[in-house]
């Protein structure tokens, strides 16, 4: 990444370095001729992709986005499951090739997530290494994004219950994201299934919420007999 204070590398800026020398150190045993690596710039979404193929190890291969940032929103990474066997660009347009499959990435005529055909979905996984043996109950989402996002469905928002993370089943309606400051922000949504083990509206409107609930404790705890 060239900037104003120089030229650094763009796995320092979004936080993924360990990730990055952890599959290069992979390729290296492969051996180099057996790794195949092809980048393009989406001009349309302001994105960047990074393929990595490993004919020894397929399993390792990834596609890599880095988003560029705005004055008002940070750039973020995704990691991507299609695997392209070559890119091409033409002013504005992306394109691939797959199997021998041309493939136009920033058409209107193609569903957002759909490569070569297969349909695929948003997912976010978060992390949490400060104070790790501390109990954490999410209470707000903050997204950098272009656009609104959202995840409509019960379960899209799943939250494990373990002696770190407070339990949490829920989803996220469309417009339930308002913006503040360049990001999107929402209170998370309460437990869908504090009070019955399937997921009701009623919970939704009514369920947990943070670590204490009413009389007695928390909600969710009385409902495993905690």
């Amino acid at each position: 990444m060239d900037s104003d204070n120089g030229i650094h590398p763009i796995s320092l800026e979004y936080g993924i370095d360990s990730f990055f020398k952890s599959r290069c150190e992979a390729f290296r045993t492969d051996g180099l001729d057996n790794v195949q690596v092809y980048s393009a710039y989406d001009e349309y979404y302001r994105m960047v992709y990074f393929t990595f193929i490993d004919s020894i190890q397929p399993a390792l291969s990834f596609t890599i986005s880095f988003i560029e940032g705005t004055e008002d929103t940070r750039g973020f990474i995704s990691l991507y499951q299609f695997l392209p066997d070559f890119y091409g660009q033409a002013k504005s347009i992306l394109s691939s090739w797959n199997n021998n499959l041309l493939w136009l990435h920033n058409s209107d005529l193609v569903p957002r997530m759909n490569f070569y055909g297969v349909q695929f979905y948003q997912k976010i996984t978060m992390v949490f290494n400060p104070q790790p043996v501390d109990t954490k109950d999410f209470k707000v989402i903050q997204i950098n994004a272009e656009e609104e996002f959202y995840s409509p469905n019960v379960g899209d928002i799943n939250v494990p219950a373990d002696g770190t993370y407070r339990k949490r089943v829920t989803k996220l309606p469309k417009g339930k994201l308002s913006k503040r400051e360049g990001k999107y922000y929402s209170e998370l949504p309460r437990d869908m299934t504090t009070h019955q083990l399937l997921p009701s509206n009623s919970d939704f409107l009514n369920g947990q919420v943070n670590e204490r609930q009413g009389i007695g404790g928390n909600d969710y705890e009385r409902f495993i007999g905690g």
